[in-house]
């Protein structure tokens, strides 16, 4: 495979994930970086995949990222839905990931506690 054919594939993946999103899709954005992974990141994500799953959801993509520099808040999940800005939640548990899942993905009902800008969180 030619360097321009890698280059066209991952030029189409790109743009049907934008298709996606545009088209009604919720995604899901988690760090995946070393403090992420130490904090319970992993989990989290086995946690979310699980959630989407039972409750039989099709329209969720989820992103993994490398770190974003908020060590003391990880595991960090940003999740964004068409027509609304962006939410991020930090400290995310997977009992918490299993509600977020619930509550905002599907409902859009934003736990404000819980985001960076949060009671629970002290900047």
């Amino acid at each position: 495979m030619t360097s321009m054919e890698v280059y066209n594939r991952l030029k189409e993946n790109v743009l049907k994930t934008k298709r996606e999103y545009d088209e009604g899709y919720i995604s899901i954005v988690i760090q995946l970086g070393i403090c992420s992974q130490a904090a319970g990141a992993v989990e989290v994500v086995k946690a979310l995949e699980e959630a989407i799953f039972h409750q039989g959801i099709k329209n969720v993509v989820i992103t993994k990222t490398g770190c974003a520099g908020f060590c003391a808040y990880e595991p960090v999940v940003t999740i964004k839905r068409k027509g609304s800005k962006p939410v991020t939640y930090c400290r995310v548990t997977p009992d918490k990931a299993r509600i977020l899942v619930s509550e905002y993905a599907l409902k859009g009902r934003i736990i404000q506690s819980w985001t960076l800008m949060g009671k629970d969180v002290m900047l």
